[in-house]
């Protein structure tokens, strides 16, 4: 059985994913037996990792006052969230969330399930019976940072899941903050206006694909539970609470069971929020506890707070996801969007090839109208790796002209959460254009190795004893381009090993080998190549269709030219795609 398969045989019970995770991946699996304290510990675990570029999933064995182990960092790693997903690539990632989410799948309701196997409906206390920790030395106390409330309107026939972080306040109370004010927040005021409380559940701890679909970004009115089952491929399993028969996941951790009255209030806050600051906005709401579920072995599943990589992650890749969609839907051109941790969820990076001018202003003006917490937009060309930080800014630092290239909107609603942000809740937003233009004069060093040679798709090159190019590319004014293809001769001459190249001379290799030059000279640089052994003499044609042998090329300096003594420039050509 592949590990594909090995994960999803695991159903949906988050112990026997991670039994399964950990077997699969052992090096991504990081025991603690030693014990540690309640009071930050786990943070500082999480940070210290973080430091060293480690993001494993983490099981505590021993936390003080717990009495039950502690699972952290699950969605800190990106490419474990690709393995969740069914084993997809980091560049995968986006679209196959978005293919999941859109096929929604109503849950199946099961009579018992794990979560059933202890209910409490007397004599509950919090503080004893939910595991919690303190993360930060700021936060007013422990919380639940894995808190999923679930809710229905059963007079308008809808359900909705988010999260909301969560303190205890008293035995049976619940202090919590829908600073979001999104869907939560519009049933809540529903309710209010019937004059009645809102009965809630709040699911601590399940499989990670209910967590992610608790992340969701959904319109009102669709159930993020339908989402979940989209994820899983099959209907989310769901028991129902006994007092007000919510649905929620059946292999749950805890479930708590009660009501949110519009009217209580209870201080909540500071917790260490995804800005990297504590943050004490709220809206102190109270949940009133009515109802204890939960499994006779539960685990506490934490999610680490602050601007970590896994509170970071778990909120947005499903944000990115849907950015991803929407730009590719209507700017064909984009290539890849990310956010960047550095950013925590107030910067993105957008990488696109453009097909006319001012085409990056407009998709970095729909990227921020789109997304609420966005501030900062930086585009740059698709030949860039938004995944890191450095290659963007070294973007900014070569093509970016603040004169010409930036522009602010003003005066746009912006997350309650921002420490920056002006007293009405409100925020500018900023464009920043770092693709290189139309007028981009220029040249970027690239290097093509004997390992990247060695791809399937590289066969073809890789076999004709090539085994190392060297290529320089260039834009310049006027320059033809084309597909990916980078400028040489003013022509467009591929950087990719499956296209070929033309030089001046009408020639290209036909065989796939890329036939690299440079325009600064009067005539076509060389053809870069280490061959194994005696290198194979591959195959050209002219443009007009005959064809002869690369060695009618020798280097005369610097300067490759034909054995004839011709070499030099004709008219432009397309670059041909290699057949």
């Amino acid at each position: 059985m592949n590990s594909k398969a090995m994960l999803e045989d695991t159903g949906q019970d988050l112990h026997r994913f991670f039994a399964a995770y950990e077997s699969l991946y052992p090096g991504d699996v990081l025991t603690v037996d030693s014990a540690v304290s309640r009071d930050e510990d786990v943070t500082a675990t999480v940070w210290s990792l973080a430091g060293q570029g480690r993001h494993p999933a983490l099981r505590f064995n021993q936390v003080e006052g717990l009495h039950t182990p502690l699972v952290t960092n699950l969605f800190a790693s990106r490419e474990r969230v690709g393995r969740m997903l069914g084993g997809v690539s980091l560049a995968g990632i986006h679209a196959e969330y978005q293919a999941r989410s859109r096929r929604l799948v109503a849950p199946r309701e099961l009579q018992s399930g794990a979560v059933t196997q202890q209910v409490k409906t007397s004599g509950i206390d919090l503080a004893r019976d939910i595991p919690t920790i303190r993360h930060f030395a700021t936060d007013r106390g422990p919380y639940i940072t894995n808190a999923i409330i679930v809710a229905e309107d059963r007079d308008e026939g809808i359900g909705n899941v988010s999260y909301h972080r969560s303190m205890v306040h008293s035995p049976s109370e619940i202090a919590t903050s829908l600073h979001s004010r999104g869907h939560l927040w519009r049933m809540l005021r529903a309710a209010e206006a019937r004059g009645r409380p809102l009965p809630v559940a709040m699911v601590i701890g399940a499989h990670p694909l209910f967590m992610l679909a608790g992340a969701g970004r959904l319109p009102y009115g669709v159930d993020e539970r339908h989402l979940a089952g989209g994820l899983f491929g099959a209907p989310l399993e769901v028991v129902r609470t006994p007092k007000y028969g919510i649905a929620v996941p059946a292999h749950a951790e805890f479930v708590i069971e009660g009501v949110i009255d519009p009217a209580a209030r209870a201080e909540e806050g500071p917790f260490g929020e995804f800005t990297g600051y504590s943050s004490d906005r709220s809206t102190n709401n109270v949940l009133q506890v009515e109802t204890l579920l939960r499994r006779s072995d539960a685990w506490l599943l934490d999610v680490v707070g602050g601007n970590s990589a896994e509170h970071l992650n778990l909120g947005r890749i499903p944000r990115e996801s849907e950015m991803v969609e929407k730009l590719k839907e209507r700017f064909p051109g984009v290539t890849a969007v990310h956010y960047p941790s550095s950013g925590t969820h107030f910067h993105a990076y957008v990488a696109l090839k453009q097909s006319r001018p001012g085409e990056a202003r407009q998709v970095m003006m729909g990227l921020l109208g789109w997304d609420p917490y966005l501030k900062t937009v930086i585009a740059v060309d698709e030949d860039v790796d938004v995944l890191r930080d450095e290659e963007v800014l070294w973007a900014m630092a070569t093509h970016f002209q603040p004169h010409q290239d930036l522009f602010i909107v003003d005066g746009l609603p912006g997350s309650a959460l921002d420490p920056s942000s002006s007293a009405d809740g409100t925020t500018s937003r900023l464009g920043l254009d770092a693709t290189r233009g139309p007028r981009f004069d220029g040249i970027r060093e690239a290097v093509i190795t004997a390992r990247s040679l060695q791809g399937s798709e590289n066969k073809a090159a890789s076999d004709t004893g090539f085994v190392h190019v060297i290529l320089l590319w260039w834009r310049r004014a006027g320059a033809a381009s084309d597909g990916g293809s980078g400028v040489c001769c003013g022509v467009a001459c591929s950087t990719d090993p499956g296209m070929t190249g033309l030089c001046r001379s009408g020639y290209r290799l036909a065989n796939g080998m890329p036939f690299f030059c440079n325009a600064r000279r009067p005539r076509c640089r060389r053809i870069c190549h280490v061959g194994r052994g005696r290198p194979a003499r591959p195959t050209v044609r002219k443009s007009d269709g005959r064809t002869g042998e690369a060695s009618d090329f020798r280097t005369v300096g610097r300067a490759a030219r034909r054995r004839d003594g011709s070499g030099g420039c004709g008219p432009a050509r397309r670059a041909i795609p290699a057949r």
